[in-house]
């Protein structure tokens, strides 16, 4: 009731700035995942709603519906997600265009790892319970990061 609350609610808002909206996950259980997502497309699609797959751990490259998504949001265990086969996937995403999010990224190591392999986006919960502390020097970072890529070209 609550996940059609809020896909609902969604309706009502301007959504033309809205990337993807995730289905609900089976935490580090592929085929519980696929399953669920099968079960709630429909509902996203029925909505006019982008739907975002949340990759966990055994998922490959073959099984995930790509003509479905509008973003693959890479999930799991720290150990699968940062394994060769989310890697894989995030390639596999970045070569169909799909857009991709990485969630649970709370250290800078982590960062350079998945920002290596292309992503888009990620979260981390040290920017919600520790905003203060942390979202200026990754705002900077980001700056810096701009400032590369303008004096590049």
């Amino acid at each position: 009731d609550q996940y059609f609350t809020m896909l609902n609610a969604l309706c009502t808002t301007d959504t033309t700035r809205l990337l993807f909206v995730t289905v609900p996950d089976a935490v580090a259980d592929s085929h519980g995942t696929l399953a669920l997502f099968r079960a709630w497309l429909p509902a996203l699609r029925k909505r006019a709603l982008p739907a975002a797959l949340v990759a966990q751990d055994g998922l490959t490259v073959d099984q995930v519906p790509w003509h479905e998504l509008a973003a693959l949001f890479i999930g799991g265990s720290t150990a699968w997600k940062e394994g060769p086969t989310a890697a894989a996937l995030i390639r596999a995403a970045r070569a169909r265009q799909v857009w991709v999010h990485v969630g649970r990224i709370n250290t800078e190591r982590r960062l350079r790892h998945f920002d290596a392999l292309g992503i888009d986006s990620f979260d981390g919960t040290q920017f919600s319970m520790f905003a203060g502390t942390y979202l200026s020097r990754w705002l900077q970072r980001l700056e810096y990061r701009q400032l590369e890529l303008l004096e590049s070209r």
